[in-house]
């Protein structure tokens, strides 16, 4: 009996590691001295960098879609993206929390707000994020 032969393409996997550094870099030049003010310190911006996202959302689409295509009940695709994307949400929240409460006060949540984005819902109800950049998961949730 001969293997299921994988129909993913690998090069759409790069395409979106690129986008990925691509969006790092934008949020450690760009975005980072928009909310800090420390625009002296770094001449290098990549101030375009956010258009990447566009390119990820529609790439992780498709390449979850052609990943799960043998995972046909609603169920199992549910429970697959659950367990992709909420152990690491739920690590990072304690994290960020901690440090946004004694380094970058600002930025600083309230305990409820934090507890609520256990449940990656904070952005449907209007409660603060613990970290801005968890913005993208509400749109996961709806996109999956």
């Amino acid at each position: 009996m001969r293997a299921k032969q994988n129909s993913r393409n690998i090069y759409l996997d790069y395409y979106r590691g690129i986008a990925c550094i691509l969006i790092i870099l934008y949020h450690y030049t760009q975005r980072y001295f928009e909310l800090f003010q420390n625009s002296d310190n770094w001449t290098f911006r990549l101030s375009w960098g956010y258009m990447a996202v566009s390119m990820f959302f529609m790439l992780a689409g498709y390449l979850s879609v052609i990943k799960d295509e043998s995972n046909t009940k609603l169920q199992g695709y549910i429970k697959h993206k659950a367990f992709r994307l909420f152990p690491a949400y739920w690590a990072s929240i304690p994290i960020t929390f901690i440090v946004t409460y004694f380094w970058l006060p600002s930025r600083r949540v309230s305990v409820f707000a934090a507890i609520f984005n256990f449940t990656m819902l904070e952005s449907f109800v209007g409660i603060a994020l613990v970290d801005g950049a968890y913005w993208t998961l509400a749109n996961e949730l709806v996109f999956y």
